[in-house]
């Protein structure tokens, strides 16, 4: 539900859905990835990075989430070489 809502353009629907599946079960990658995807849009990389995060700490073998996480860690520490100085 999480992940409709968050797709139709209903934010705080969607971070209400993630966060009352999350106090049922901790753990639910999907549930982190969406709050995490809404944090990005929100322009809160620290947060989005956090929540990605967690996810991969229960799926550590998770290949698109890795990408994910790399993708957000590029963007939240830009290399030295690309003139964001």
């Amino acid at each position: 539900m999480a992940r409709v809502s968050f797709t139709e353009g209903k934010v705080k629907e969607a971070k209400d859905y993630a966060n009352a599946a999350l106090s049922l079960k901790p753990d639910y990658v999907d549930a982190l990835i969406v709050l995490s995807q809404i944090a990005k849009n929100e322009g809160d990389n620290k947060g989005a990075l956090s929540y990605a995060q967690s996810a991969l700490s229960f799926a550590p073998d998770d290949e698109n989430l890795i990408k994910y996480v790399d993708s957000l860690n590029n963007s939240a520490f830009p290399s030295e070489g690309d003139g964001s100085r």
